[in-house]
């Protein structure tokens, strides 16, 4: 009778755990697309439309290589509060071109889709 007793509790348990795991609730989705970029920050990407790898700037950065976007940036989202300018050169030199704040769009609309090798915000 004991050893019955055991297996019908283990049983219970065992239900019990199998019930808890399918009540919990769902996780949230990740953001995907712009909606990666942090407030308060610029954000390229190396595809179009916000796909792709993301690196994140606030004040930016004059070599891009150290981010792994120099010359392969296809869009951007600039959440920084002020404008962005990206640079076809290392140290923010070479043709620019500018992205104001809130501006989100692909970087080849001005010709600038895996060119850019800087970026400077503020």
């Amino acid at each position: 009778m004991k050893l019955k007793s055991r297996i019908l509790g283990t049983v219970g348990i065992a239900a019990a755990v199998a019930t808890a795991t399918v009540a919990l609730p769902a996780t949230a989705n990740a953001a995907v697309g712009y909606d990666r970029c942090p407030s308060g920050h610029a954000c390229l990407f190396s595809g179009a439309n916000g796909s792709g790898s993301m690196a994140y700037f606030r004040y930016g950065s004059p070599d891009l290589r150290g981010q792994s976007m120099d010359n392969t940036a296809e869009s951007i989202w600039n959440r920084a509060g002020a404008g962005a300018l990206i640079y076809t050169g290392y140290n923010y030199s070479g043709e620019n071109d500018h992205w104001g704040s809130g501006a989100r769009g692909n970087l080849s609309v001005n010709g600038f889709a895996n060119v850019a090798s800087s970026i400077r915000v503020g």
